[in-house]
């Protein structure tokens, strides 16, 4: 899923409000938005990323990659986030309303992989930065 543009809106490639799905070796690549660079999810859904790559995504404002509200849970196993940016901060991932992220074993790009300004943000806890191999679980209080 590559190059779309959503202008003044919310996740290019992906939105999700309440919605579960799995992505399995896919590539999320090239896209631009407001919030949520690539997706943007809402609600209290899972998403799952298997081997899949979100990479070179920005978003204007949060969530590079990835952002994520109101309850929502992703699962990044052996999965890749990397060059994603973000205008304000979670240049891969922006973590609110009580939403959540488990990273195994996941690639959060070092280096001229990294993200920007930071791998993942959580509105009350800030910011967190990642390598390769990272497993952790985040939410709106940290990543431990």
């Amino acid at each position: 899923i590559a190059g779309h543009d959503a202008d003044d809106s919310n996740g290019a490639a992906l939105y999700g409000s309440g919605a579960t799905f799995a992505l399995e070796g896919t590539s999320i690549e090239g896209n631009e938005s407001s919030q949520g660079g690539a997706v943007y999810l809402y609600g209290g859904g899972l998403s799952l990323l298997r081997g899949s790559t979100i990479a070179d995504n920005a978003a204007d404002n949060y969530g590079g990659g990835i952002y994520a509200t109101g309850g929502a849970a992703i699962l990044v196993d052996e999965g890749a986030l990397m060059r994603n940016s973000a205008g304000e901060t979670g240049g891969a991932v922006y973590l609110s309303g009580g939403s959540t992220l488990e990273s195994v074993d996941g690639d959060w790009g070092e280096g001229a992989d990294d993200n920007a300004p930071d791998d993942i943000n959580s509105s009350t806890a800030g910011a967190f930065t990642f390598g390769d191999g990272a497993t952790f679980d985040c939410d709106v209080d940290g990543c431990r």
